[in-house]
């Protein structure tokens, strides 16, 4: 235990860093550089409170991977957590990352990570991948972040069973393909649910509630299935914007201003089976969108 004031970089093989206590053990970067670096290696950092990388990481891992970093307190750096570079096959498990300016966990092309039941508030991104494939994201607790969960450009990641209360968005994901969002809880946010560009994504059994929007799907076409999610309490329900060949079935609205609104030719999605309970309007369809 004790406060050590140093920025520490590791670029040795397998080392492991035991803290005795993490909110007694405490590494503090003082704003100068990164608190934690590791490059070209596999560590397991375990036990520590990481704070005051400021503008900077509170770990950085870059180019290698099976990273173990759990039961940490991650504190007032500019990123809590960045697996960058190809970093792969690590896990990122029962950490707090609490006032990390930018985002809370980070992930840039990289890919089979474990990103679960970390507990992440006050950060512009709660978690975000950019280009990061075959990644799980469960299980964590997103709260007074812009963004609760962004994805980016990045293919077959499961997100579940996750509890957001975002500004902005609770799960977003743009151009990402093949993604399911599964099981989590969105409440609060301006957009429970969005994607953008998307194709071939399964939203399944979310609850969104006391949102401007619980599911909104923009310009994304093809093969989307948003199937069993309960949506009450919000303006708009489920909207389509511009978005084509997707299939609505099993679904629950209830007390929203809108059910589902579909607007600017949203065209030839499959709608069935849903169940639309005391909204104030059940089911609009706006302009030429014939379905």
């Amino acid at each position: 235990a004790g406060i050590y004031y140093e920025n520490v970089i590791i670029n040795q093989t397998n080392i492991s860093l035991v803290g005795e206590n993490r909110d007694t053990t405490i590494i503090d970067g003082q704003g100068i550089d990164n608190v934690v670096s590791f490059y070209n290696t596999s560590i397991t950092m375990n036990g520590f409170t990481i704070r005051n990388g400021k503008s900077f990481y509170g770990i950085e891992a870059s180019k290698f991977g099976n990273h173990k970093i759990f039961n940490n307190k991650l504190i007032n750096n500019a990123f809590g957590v960045s697996l960058l570079l190809t970093t792969s096959g690590s896990t990122v498990v029962d950490n707090t990352l609490i006032s990390n300016s930018l985002i809370g966990i980070n992930a840039i092309s990289s890919s089979n990570n474990n990103l679960s039941s970390n507990y992440i508030s006050k950060s512009s991104f709660g978690i975000k991948l950019e280009g990061a494939n075959n990644n799980f994201i469960i299980g964590n607790t997103l709260s007074d972040t812009s963004y609760g969960i962004y994805l980016y450009s990045s293919n077959l990641n499961n997100v579940d069973k996750n509890n957001v209360s975002s500004k902005t968005v609770g799960i977003y994901s743009a151009y990402s393909n093949d993604v399911n969002i599964r099981d989590n809880t969105l409440s609060g946010c301006a957009y429970g649910i969005e994607l953008y560009g998307d194709t071939r994504n399964n939203v399944l059994r979310n609850t969104a509630s006391a949102n401007s929007y619980g599911i909104y799907l923009v310009r994304s076409n093809t093969a989307n299935v948003i199937d069993s999610n309960l949506v009450s309490n919000n303006d708009w329900g489920i909207q389509f914007y511009d978005s084509d060949s997707n299939t609505l079935t099993f679904n629950t609205a209830s007390y929203n201003s809108y059910g589902i609104y579909l607007v600017s030719t949203s065209t030839g999605n499959s709608i069935y089976k849903n169940n639309f309970l005391e909204n104030v309007m059940q089911a609009f369809q706006h302009g030429d969108s014939p379905n």
